[in-house]
């Protein structure tokens, strides 16, 4: 290590010394523009011409000199030292631009590159390079593009010449306080250094920003930038090419933080999802509307619904978030619910954020001043698509139901046995030819007009299935129609329904008009009986079948289509909805041609309409 030597001693020994250790010619020393100086004990020790010149100092002035006393403050020689140790201790030179004094008291920008002389650690040479004019040219283009904000803004100023693209020329001082750099510790290094890794990469980031400049000569989005310390933070930038005579063509960067804008738009972005989040469970929206319809203020429940924004609901624009099927109707019903004055309720669809079509129903109330005039009105949306849904799902299993039912006959009956009250539909009711007024929904009701021998084996069946005897209710009984004949009707069904404490709490099933049915059962054994005897006797009798043929002449057609008809198995009120009389004027048709035929029953009518062909004919 060198000994700490006295300024006099250094000034006239340290000439031919530091040219031996240094190793440099005459041609060197006398350079005009390789700028060197040797460092020791925080001293000029020595210097070359150009160094001189540099600074604007006589030849040998310099010698002996402090190091600090070029800097502007105690601050920024500190600054320098601490970066200087942390380059040089890394085994690296020193490579950075820093703002020095010259002789006459001005500042200037010089480059300066340093590193340990051979052999001497505490020894250090230098090399300096002035860039006080590209500085100024940068500032004065800075200026006069107006980018500097006031300062507020960070700039930075890239090559775009191919061999050096994206090489930092500058960087001013508040990019350099915001990314956590050193005066001039930017320069010289490529952009990517400020970009945080994304998907992409800096340097694919940087190569993108770059690749657009070429196309458009202008780029402007957010980025996701690097401080030294490697904190992350977003920021705007705007990115456009110039020329100087500097540096030639460039590109400078305009940046602003904009973390606080981000952070705010995540609150915000995190706040509507809650509140859709809300809207969704809650599944109600209120809103309020002036009498034109025309919508003048936001309604925050119907934007965090639909999804629009203020400017797409204000005016008319809240109806395109109304189905048009149901628009088009609503335009032509609901001008008359307004004029009433008075609250209504309606249902539309309604298209959510996602773009689902949703089931509202809408209650409408008329809000009034003081004075009791029509001021606007006040409406509450709730989403009933679920229920709608599923009304639409049982309307369509009722009309399949209902049509299977018609198809066999039968007609469905529901009982909520806890409340005894029965409830039958429109074909049962049609069966017994009453109305739900005419016998109530009381099972005792029902019960009343079943026939009184058939009232215990029907109770029996019935308590048999709720005791669980029987899996499936089943029972034949006589109803008493409304024109006080008796229908046989067969019933079946089945509890569906039961209490946590076993009990029968519903009852479903189908009940069938088989009067007919039963008749034809009832009477087939001996209509079989007497078609055999009608066959038998067919050929003794045929004289007297001419004879009575004359007496069949006689009949009237109403006669002969009522004689068909009995002989057919209907029963006179039946003959009486088809032919469209009254059932009393059939009994007296059938009276009288049983009585002009000689026939006493039912069974001899069947018999004397086959034997003279009669039926076939009809």
């Amino acid at each position: 290590m060198l000994k700490e030597r006295s300024p006099e001693n250094t000034e006239r020994n340290g000439g031919h010394m530091y040219d031996s250790l240094v190793g440099l010619s005459g041609a060197i020393h006398n350079c005009d523009f390789l700028a060197l100086a040797v460092v020791e004990n925080h001293r000029i020790v020595w210097a070359n011409a150009a160094l001189h010149r540099l600074f604007g100092y006589d030849p040998g002035e310099l010698i002996g000199r402090e190091t600090r006393s070029m800097f502007s403050d105690d601050a920024s020689y500190e600054d320098f030292s601490r970066r200087l140790g942390a380059a040089l201790s890394s085994g690296q030179r020193y490579l950075g631009e820093i703002r020095q004094r010259r002789k006459d008291g001005s500042f200037g920008w010089f480059e300066f590159s340093i590193s340990r002389l051979d052999g001497h650690p505490e020894t250090f040479i230098g090399a300096a390079v002035d860039r006080s004019s590209q500085r100024q040219v940068v500032d004065q283009l800075s200026a006069e593009a107006g980018i500097l904000s006031g300062m507020r803004d960070c700039v930075v100023v890239t090559s775009r010449d191919p061999d050096s693209e994206g090489l930092i020329f500058y960087a001013n001082a508040a990019l350099e306080a915001a990314f956590g750099y050193a005066p001039g510790e930017l320069v010289g290094q490529h952009v990517s250094i400020i970009n945080a890794a994304t998907e992409c990469s800096p340097a694919a980031v940087a190569a993108k920003i770059v690749d657009q400049l070429k196309d458009k000569g202008e780029w402007q989005g957010d980025v996701f930038c690097r401080r030294k310390d490697d904190s992350c933070f977003w920021n705007h930038v705007k990115v456009s090419m110039h020329h100087t005579e500097a540096w030639g063509d460039v590109s400078i960067s305009v940046l602003r933080d904009i973390s606080d804008l981000r952070a705010s738009e995540a609150a915000q972005r995190a706040s509507e999802r809650r509140y859709r989040a809300l809207v969704e469970s809650a599944s109600v929206i209120t809103w309020s509307r002036p009498l034109t319809g025309r919508q003048e203020a936001p309604q925050p429940g119907w934007m965090g619904f639909t999804g629009q924004s203020a400017e797409e609901m204000l005016g008319f624009g809240w109806k395109n978030a109304v189905h048009p099927d149901d628009l088009a109707v609503l335009d032509r019903t609901l001008p008359h619910e307004f004029v009433k004055g008075v609250a209504f309720s309606y249902e539309r669809r309604l298209r959510r954020y996602d773009g689902e079509w949703r089931w509202m129903r809408v209650r409408v109330v008329p809000i009034r001043n003081p004075a009791g005039q029509l001021v606007e009105w006040s409406g509450m949306e709730q989403d009933i698509t679920d229920q709608k849904q599923v009304e639409l799902a049982l309307k369509d299993n009722e009309e399949r139901l209902d049509t299977a039912l018609a198809a066999s006959g039968q007609a469905l009956w529901d009982w909520d046995i806890a409340n005894r009250r029965l409830f039958g539909d429109r074909r049962w009711f049609d069966m017994v030819g009453h109305s739900i007024e005419g016998v109530g929904c009381h099972d005792d009701d029902w019960v009343s007009i079943i026939h009184r021998e058939d009232v215990e084996l029907f109770r029996e069946r019935v308590k048999a299935h709720l005791d669980g005897e029987t899996s499936l209710f089943y029972a034949e009984y006589r109803l008493r129609h409304r024109d006080n004949h008796w229908i046989t009707v067969e019933a079946k069904g089945r509890v569906t329904r039961w209490g946590k404490d076993g009990r029968p709490l519903r009852m479903v099933g189908t009940v069938a008009d088989i009067t007919q049915r039963k008749r034809l059962n009832s009477e087939g054994v001996e209509l079989l009986k007497r078609i055999e005897t009608l066959i038998r006797d067919a050929a003794a009798e045929s004289e007297c079948d001419r004879s009575v043929d004359k007496e069949v002449l006689r009949l009237t057609r109403r006669q002969r289509e009522i004689l068909v008809m009995i002989a057919s198995g209907l029963t006179s009120t039946e003959i009486g909805k088809r032919l469209h009389v009254a059932t009393p004027t059939v009994v007296s048709h059938r009276r009288n041609l049983m009585a002009k035929l000689g026939l006493h029953s039912t069974a001899d009518v069947t018999r004397y309409a086959m034997t003279h062909g009669l039926l076939e004919k009809s």
